[in-house]
Protein backbone atom coordinates (compact mmCIF):
# COMPACT_ATOMS: atom_id res chain seq x y z
CA UNK A 1 0.00 0.00 0.00
CA UNK A 2 2.89 2.31 1.03
CA UNK A 3 4.44 1.08 -2.07
CA UNK A 4 1.30 2.37 -4.28
CA UNK A 5 1.11 5.72 -2.50
CA UNK A 6 -0.78 5.59 0.78
CA UNK A 7 -0.03 8.19 2.78
CA UNK A 8 -0.64 6.29 5.81
CA UNK A 9 -1.42 2.74 6.76
CA UNK A 10 -3.24 1.35 9.78
CA UNK A 11 -2.62 -2.24 11.19
CA UNK A 12 -5.53 -3.43 13.42
CA UNK A 13 -5.32 -6.46 15.40
CA UNK A 14 -6.15 -7.51 19.05
CA UNK A 15 -3.67 -9.94 19.56
CA UNK A 16 -0.07 -9.30 19.43
CA UNK A 17 1.55 -12.33 18.03
CA UNK A 18 5.13 -12.90 19.18
CA UNK A 19 7.41 -11.94 16.52
CA UNK A 20 11.18 -13.61 15.12
CA UNK A 21 13.65 -10.88 14.85
CA UNK A 22 15.21 -13.15 12.09
CA UNK A 23 12.13 -14.30 10.40
CA UNK A 24 11.06 -10.27 10.13
CA UNK A 25 14.14 -9.65 8.64
CA UNK A 26 13.54 -12.22 5.86
CA UNK A 27 10.44 -11.06 5.32
CA UNK A 28 10.97 -7.50 5.03
CA UNK A 29 13.91 -8.11 2.92
CA UNK A 30 11.67 -10.26 0.51
CA UNK A 31 8.96 -7.67 0.25
CA UNK A 32 11.74 -5.35 -0.33
CA UNK A 33 13.25 -7.22 -3.28
CA UNK A 34 10.03 -8.13 -4.85
CA UNK A 35 9.40 -4.40 -4.58
CA UNK A 36 11.73 -2.20 -4.49
CA UNK A 37 10.15 0.75 -3.72
CA UNK A 38 9.34 -0.20 -0.36
CA UNK A 39 13.48 0.51 0.38
CA UNK A 40 12.07 4.12 1.04
CA UNK A 41 9.52 3.17 3.91
CA UNK A 42 11.42 -0.10 5.65
CA UNK A 43 14.90 -0.55 7.12
CA UNK A 44 15.99 -3.67 8.54
CA UNK A 45 15.30 -5.66 10.60
CA UNK A 46 11.43 -5.01 12.55
CA UNK A 47 8.10 -4.41 10.93
CA UNK A 48 8.00 -1.37 13.58
CA UNK A 49 10.77 0.62 11.86
CA UNK A 50 8.58 0.59 8.87
CA UNK A 51 7.66 4.48 8.36
CA UNK A 52 4.37 5.51 7.89
CA UNK A 53 2.58 2.77 9.32
CA UNK A 54 0.57 2.85 12.60
CA UNK A 55 -0.48 0.06 14.90
CA UNK A 56 -3.16 -0.48 17.00
CA UNK A 57 -3.02 -3.67 19.35
CA UNK A 58 -5.38 -4.95 22.49
CA UNK A 59 -8.01 -2.72 23.64
CA UNK A 60 -6.94 0.15 21.46
CA UNK A 61 -7.69 -2.24 18.22
CA UNK A 62 -11.35 -2.31 19.06
CA UNK A 63 -12.37 -2.41 15.53
CA UNK A 64 -14.59 0.68 15.85
CA UNK A 65 -12.38 2.92 18.40
CA UNK A 66 -9.31 3.43 15.65
CA UNK A 67 -11.71 4.44 12.98
CA UNK A 68 -13.54 7.28 15.33
CA UNK A 69 -9.96 9.13 15.40
CA UNK A 70 -9.09 8.53 11.94
CA UNK A 71 -11.12 9.53 8.73
CA UNK A 72 -10.63 9.59 5.25
CA UNK A 73 -9.97 6.50 4.19
CA UNK A 74 -9.48 5.45 0.47
CA UNK A 75 -9.22 1.97 1.02
CA UNK A 76 -10.09 -0.51 4.35
CA UNK A 77 -9.30 -4.35 4.02
CA UNK A 78 -9.79 -6.77 6.96
CA UNK A 79 -9.19 -10.42 6.85
CA UNK A 80 -10.54 -12.48 9.29
CA UNK A 81 -10.68 -10.18 11.48
CA UNK A 82 -14.23 -9.47 11.58
CA UNK A 83 -15.42 -12.84 13.80
CA UNK A 84 -12.46 -11.69 16.30
CA UNK A 85 -14.29 -8.02 17.51
CA UNK A 86 -16.79 -7.26 19.78
CA UNK A 87 -19.39 -6.17 18.37
CA UNK A 88 -18.76 -6.40 14.35
CA UNK A 89 -21.73 -4.57 13.03
CA UNK A 90 -20.27 -1.77 15.01
CA UNK A 91 -17.39 -1.88 14.22
CA UNK A 92 -18.48 -1.98 10.36
CA UNK A 93 -20.67 1.41 10.66
CA UNK A 94 -17.41 2.94 12.19
CA UNK A 95 -15.20 1.38 9.28
CA UNK A 96 -17.67 2.62 6.82
CA UNK A 97 -18.44 5.69 7.96
CA UNK A 98 -14.64 6.25 8.61
CA UNK A 99 -14.29 5.97 4.32
CA UNK A 100 -14.10 8.54 1.45
CA UNK A 101 -17.21 9.14 0.08
CA UNK A 102 -15.38 7.27 -3.02
CA UNK A 103 -13.44 4.61 -0.91
CA UNK A 104 -13.55 0.83 -1.05
CA UNK A 105 -13.73 -1.95 1.85
CA UNK A 106 -13.20 -5.60 1.51
CA UNK A 107 -13.85 -8.13 4.53
CA UNK A 108 -13.19 -11.44 5.10
CA UNK A 109 -14.86 -13.07 7.29
CA UNK A 110 -14.29 -16.41 8.68
CA UNK A 111 -16.24 -18.54 10.55
CA UNK A 112 -14.23 -21.52 12.33
CA UNK A 113 -14.32 -22.56 15.45
CA UNK A 114 -10.61 -22.68 15.78
CA UNK A 115 -10.65 -26.39 17.49
CA UNK A 116 -13.07 -25.82 20.22
CA UNK A 117 -15.58 -28.49 18.93
CA UNK A 118 -14.03 -29.74 15.56
CA UNK A 119 -10.94 -30.66 17.25
CA UNK A 120 -13.06 -33.30 19.18
CA UNK A 121 -14.87 -34.49 16.35
CA UNK A 122 -18.03 -32.18 15.99
CA UNK A 123 -19.61 -30.43 13.39
CA UNK A 124 -17.68 -26.84 11.97
CA UNK A 125 -20.67 -24.90 13.34
CA UNK A 126 -21.58 -26.98 16.49
CA UNK A 127 -20.18 -23.84 18.40
CA UNK A 128 -23.24 -22.15 16.60
CA UNK A 129 -25.65 -24.46 18.77
CA UNK A 130 -24.34 -23.25 22.47
CA UNK A 131 -26.61 -21.03 24.37
CA UNK A 132 -25.36 -17.34 24.00
CA UNK A 133 -24.85 -16.99 27.56
CA UNK A 134 -22.98 -20.33 27.83
CA UNK A 135 -20.66 -19.10 25.17
CA UNK A 136 -19.49 -16.06 26.09
CA UNK A 137 -18.41 -17.97 29.22
CA UNK A 138 -16.30 -20.13 27.66
CA UNK A 139 -14.82 -17.85 25.48
CA UNK A 140 -14.69 -14.01 26.78
CA UNK A 141 -11.78 -12.24 26.33
CA UNK A 142 -10.13 -15.06 23.78
CA UNK A 143 -10.07 -15.40 20.46
CA UNK A 144 -12.57 -17.18 19.61
CA UNK A 145 -15.28 -16.26 16.84
CA UNK A 146 -18.33 -14.47 17.95
CA UNK A 147 -20.36 -16.35 16.01
CA UNK A 148 -22.17 -13.66 13.96
CA UNK A 149 -23.61 -14.46 11.04
CA UNK A 150 -23.57 -13.23 8.19
CA UNK A 151 -27.37 -12.14 8.12
CA UNK A 152 -26.16 -9.77 10.66
CA UNK A 153 -23.54 -8.14 8.47
CA UNK A 154 -25.88 -7.58 5.60
CA UNK A 155 -28.68 -6.38 7.30
CA UNK A 156 -25.80 -4.11 8.79
CA UNK A 157 -24.82 -2.43 5.70
CA UNK A 158 -28.26 -3.28 3.33
CA UNK A 159 -27.12 -2.23 -0.58
CA UNK A 160 -23.58 -3.58 0.28
CA UNK A 161 -22.52 -6.11 -2.30
CA UNK A 162 -21.46 -9.48 -0.56
CA UNK A 163 -19.37 -11.65 -2.68
CA UNK A 164 -19.23 -15.45 -0.93
CA UNK A 165 -15.91 -17.52 -2.20
CA UNK A 166 -16.70 -20.31 0.85
CA UNK A 167 -18.71 -21.98 2.50
CA UNK A 168 -19.51 -24.58 5.39
CA UNK A 169 -20.31 -27.88 3.62
CA UNK A 170 -19.70 -27.35 0.49
CA UNK A 171 -15.75 -25.50 1.30
CA UNK A 172 -14.40 -23.02 -1.78
CA UNK A 173 -16.30 -21.96 -4.35
CA UNK A 174 -14.84 -22.26 -7.66
CA UNK A 175 -15.65 -18.34 -9.20
CA UNK A 176 -16.51 -16.27 -5.97
CA UNK A 177 -20.26 -15.29 -6.33
CA UNK A 178 -22.64 -12.72 -5.26
CA UNK A 179 -24.53 -14.01 -2.42
CA UNK A 180 -27.95 -13.56 -3.98
CA UNK A 181 -27.32 -15.97 -6.88
CA UNK A 182 -25.71 -18.64 -4.94
CA UNK A 183 -28.35 -21.72 -4.50
CA UNK A 184 -30.95 -20.82 -1.14
CA UNK A 185 -30.08 -24.47 -0.09
CA UNK A 186 -26.89 -23.36 0.20
CA UNK A 187 -26.43 -20.46 1.65
CA UNK A 188 -28.97 -21.58 4.34
CA UNK A 189 -25.60 -22.41 6.65
CA UNK A 190 -24.99 -18.59 6.35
Amino acid sequence: MLADGAERVDLVDRFYSKRVLKQQERIIAALIAETPALANFASLPREEDIHRVWRHYGQRALAELPFLDNRGYDFIVSRAFMEHVTNPVLSLRRMYDALNPDGTTIHKVALPDHGIFTGYGFPVLKFMDIPTALYSLMTGGSPYPNRVPLSRYRDALPGRRIIVADLVGLGAIEKPKRYEVIDPKCRSFC
